[in-house]
């Protein structure tokens, strides 16, 4: 199975804003103690999520393709990836002010929140249950980053270690269902399982109950 430019194209829009999350945390590296500027991190993240919007758009008009081996993109995953990018660049736009007041580490904060749109831009166009397990993963190790940001209201503290507790107990449980879902079919990929949940009744007593715990 070879990877090659000509499968991870699809994904340019992806790889872009990823690259935007990985700039902010470079430039706030380099920026010394003073830190950097917390409006050109967030001018950073406005520019590269309209950058995805943008080139979301343009593919949705192209052919249905795989990229990878196990993202899907075609004309419904990239509508949500539109809705995606356009929720939290309107959220960034009507918020950023006040999220550059309160929090703690604003690079990492706009880095993360970069980052979590990646992820969510994988989980809804992934093909391969592992990929949809590691994408949600790191979509929720950011998401305790921004939730705990504010370092200074224990309120905020409190509200990351909670979500991290409730988030770890959710992902065993969605990892043993995605485990018996593989064990019933003997495949990662989701048409590949819905197949065999059409074909096969005792694959579909041991499906139903792994989806719910999916």
């Amino acid at each position: 199975m070879e990877i090659g430019f000509a499968s991870l194209a699809p994904l340019l829009p992806e790889l872009l804003v990823a690259f935007g999350g990985l700039l902010i945390l470079i430039l706030d590296a380099t920026a010394g103690k003073q830190g950097g500027s917390a409006r050109g991190y967030m001018a950073i993240t406005v520019l590269f999520l309209f950058v995805g919007l943008v080139g979301a758009f343009v593919q949705l008009g192209g052919e249905a393709t795989t990229a990878a081996f196990v993202v899907d993109v075609d004309a419904f995953s990239l509508f949500l990836k539109m809705i995606i990018y356009t929720a939290m660049l309107l959220t960034a736009l009507a918020g950023g002010g006040y999220l550059n007041r309160v929090v703690s580490g604003v690079g990492e904060f706009w880095s993360s929140y970069l980052f979590i749109a990646v992820a969510m831009a994988f989980a809804v166009s992934a093909n391969n249950l592992l990929l949809i397990f590691v994408a949600i993963e790191f979509l929720s190790i950011t998401s305790y980053i921004l939730v705990g940001s504010i370092r200074e209201d224990l309120r905020s503290s409190e509200a990351g270690l909670k979500y991290f507790l409730y988030g770890s107990v959710a992902s065993a449980i969605m990892l043993y269902g995605m485990s018996l879902m593989y064990g019933a079919t003997g495949s990662l990929n989701l048409i590949e399982i819905g197949q065999a949940f059409a074909a096969n009744d005792a694959s579909r007593a041991a499906v139903l109950p792994a989806a719910v715990m999916v």
